[in-house]
């Protein structure tokens, strides 16, 4: 499978680990993830712009292609391995080989891989919990996909332990904070509420394209708040988790979707194709 190394293609099974090295030992890196709908990425340009302002923040220095270039090279990958009708493609950036935790001042490989997907994927779900295992806590540069994910391999080996569909965390508060690997909208009062980056969580793509783009022409709001889990009861209110490849939601029993809910799976077919 080829792939696109630092604006060289290469084949990915090449790729040798001493150019991995401080990504691999350290986490010290980004990455994004984008579905692609007929080779046409959705959504680049946020997903472009949360890399570069990820990369300026662990180190000062720019994205080293532009967004056309990235967009062209992801069209090339799935010419080059394959059509298919929906298309993953992934970017992952980290800093080069450097011994230690410090990092100097040394620049970025970047990495553009593109495989074929399943169609966007929008289902109901019943069986969540709050996760027990970790808690989301804010700094610089807990908004980002960083390539250290640890605290969400552990929360879905407890989703997978107790055989969940989704798995809530909360921050350092208890404030609920996002799902397991996507943002938290939750219906109260008509208006959709959604945490503050200050838990900890991801700056979403989805959840960013939402928060500037949907209101409902009733009036439905998207609002940033917090939400915390003695009064935002989940198990009584409607609510979807949403990321770039994915949404789920949930229904309180005995409920119908709500038309404020129909809207929002209504948009985001129309955006993911």
């Amino acid at each position: 499978m080829k792939a696109w190394l630092n604006n060289q293609k290469i084949n990915l099974k090449d790729l040798g680990l001493e150019v991995l090295q401080r990504g691999f030992d350290y986490g010290d890196g980004l990455f994004e993830t984008i579905f692609c709908k007929a080779a046409t990425p959705v959504l680049l340009d946020y997903h472009i712009d949360r890399l570069s302002n990820g990369i300026s923040t662990l180190s000062n220095k720019a994205l080293p292609l532009n967004s056309d270039q990235i967009q062209d090279q992801i069209k090339d990958l799935v010419r080059e391995n394959g059509e298919q009708e929906n298309t993953i493609a992934k970017i992952r950036a980290w800093r080069e080989a450097q011994f230690g935790y410090t990092p100097g001042n040394s620049g970025f490989h970047l990495l553009i891989t593109a495989h074929e997907s399943k169609p966007y994927s929008i289902q109901q779900v019943n069986r969540f919990g709050l996760a027990q295992s970790v808690r989301n806590q804010w700094s610089k540069i807990s908004k980002f996909k960083t390539l250290s994910a640890i605290q969400y391999v552990l929360a879905g080996a407890e989703k997978m332990e107790k055989d969940w569909q989704e798995a809530i965390i909360q921050d350092s508060n208890g404030l609920l904070s996002e799902g397991l690997s996507s943002n938290l909208f939750v219906l109260k009062e008509g208006h959709w509420l959604t945490p503050d980056l200050s838990t900890g969580c991801i700056e979403g793509v989805m959840r960013k394209y939402i928060l500037e783009n949907l209101e409902d022409s009733t009036g439905t709001k998207f609002l940033v708040s917090d939400l915390h889990p003695n009064q935002e009861n989940l198990n009584e209110l409607p609510w979807f988790t949403i990321n770039s490849l994915n949404m789920s939601y949930f229904l309180p029993e005995n409920q119908s979707v709500p038309p404020e809910l129909e809207w929002v799976i209504s948009r985001i077919r129309e955006l993911t194709g």
